[in-house]
């Protein structure tokens, strides 16, 4: 294999440096949590309760004055908040982010979520490398359910993405920022979605239509699915190494499964609901470990944390081990027992029945 046919790793999706802290009255800022193409995320906690939540105050690049000053500045957009709080009110999934409400800021107005102090997908990627199949088989099933529920609804996520996967502190994966969201069929352009996981599609170009069908999220979640694998955005059909060569040992039902996601032909791929039953059955899932990946402070609380560590030492265990755990009192087969193992298909002589001994 050259190294051409390696697809590119997954584009940062966050600013190169922190934004100036809003002030939110009843809040207090805890700290930056992330910025995308669109919008900055803050840590906030309430200042009566200290419950803490996810800020999100928006921005936008509307090209500048006409004039070209101004041009690239990022404003403020009072119509997203609104936009996205709609649309995260009319769809309730155990794995959809849920949003609470709008808040003023000195910044504008901003949406406050539940806080997923788990992560982002992307985050964990980056600093651990790629999951096991059983850990991918953990986050691609509730997404495909996901998505499958947003279907059934007439809408597309549009922009399934690294770093739209979250994680609460028990491990569970939740698909936020319904920013490009549309209602299937919508005539709008499509111009959004994250490089690597949009399909050939709108890759080509953003034109009418493109983008807003079911198809072209199963696709973004195949892809999410290799990315989880192999730590890296994968290539086009034809430039695609196989799955199994590059992460020997991933069941052929699950590389099947993804390559059916990947397809080219939109009508190939998936349902998300079919995506979902089959993801299932290619291995048992197993918690995801998000150590190296949140902040320190969120450490102890990690449920995932205290399961993983339990499994590998259960895994771990010697043969020393494996003997301090058996009962102190153990049966001992007696020497008439093994005598009579021995005399096993003769006639019976009408011995009587050896009795057991036990040791300590």
């Amino acid at each position: 294999m050259t190294q051409s046919l390696l697809p590119e790793p997954v584009p940062s999706c966050t600013t190169a440096g922190e934004p100036p802290q809003p002030e939110v009255e009843g809040f207090r800022v805890v700290r930056w949590l992330g910025s995308g193409a669109a919008a900055d995320v803050w840590l906030v906690a309430d200042a009566n309760t200290g419950t803490e939540y996810a800020l999100k105050l928006f921005t936008r690049d509307d090209g500048g004055a006409p004039d070209g000053s101004g041009e690239g500045k990022p404003e403020k957009s009072s119509m997203e908040p609104e936009r996205e709080r709609l649309l995260l009110e009319s769809v309730v999934h155990d794995h959809l982010l849920p949003a609470l409400r709008i808040i003023p800021t000195n910044a504008g107005d901003g949406l406050l979520l539940q806080y997923a102090a788990g992560g982002s997908l992307a985050s964990l990627v980056a600093a651990r490398g790629p999951l096991s199949v059983a850990e991918t088989v953990t986050v691609l099933t509730p997404l495909a359910q996901a998505l499958a529920y947003l279907h059934a609804q007439g809408m597309t996520h549009g922009d399934v993405a690294p770093g739209n996967v979250l994680f609460t502190e028990l491990g569970k994966p939740l698909l936020s920022d319904f920013g490009i969201a549309r209602l299937v069929g919508s005539a709008k352009l499509y111009s959004g979605g994250t490089p690597g996981f949009c399909p050939p599609e709108v890759s080509r170009g953003s034109r009418e239509g493109h983008g807003l069908e079911p198809d072209a999220d199963v696709y973004a979640l195949a892809a999410l699915g290799w990315y989880m694998l192999t730590g890296r955005v994968p290539a086009r059909t034809v430039q695609r190494p196989p799955l199994g060569v590059m992460v020997p040992g991933v069941p052929a039902a699950l590389v099947e499964l993804l390559e059916a996601g990947l397809s080219e032909a939109p009508g190939e791929r998936p349902r998300a609901d079919d995506f979902a039953r089959r993801a299932y059955r290619t291995a048992a899932p197993e918690p995801v470990d998000l150590t190296a990946a949140v902040h320190p402070s969120v450490t102890p609380k990690l449920l995932t944390r205290r399961v993983v560590r339990h499994n590998k030492k259960r895994r771990g265990m010697g043969l020393g081990s494996w003997r301090a755990r058996l009962p102190r009192r153990l049966p001992v087969v007696g020497r008439q027992q093994r005598k009579a193992g021995r005399t096993m298909g003769r006639p019976s002589t009408g011995a009587r029945p050896a009795r057991h001994r036990t040791v300590l």
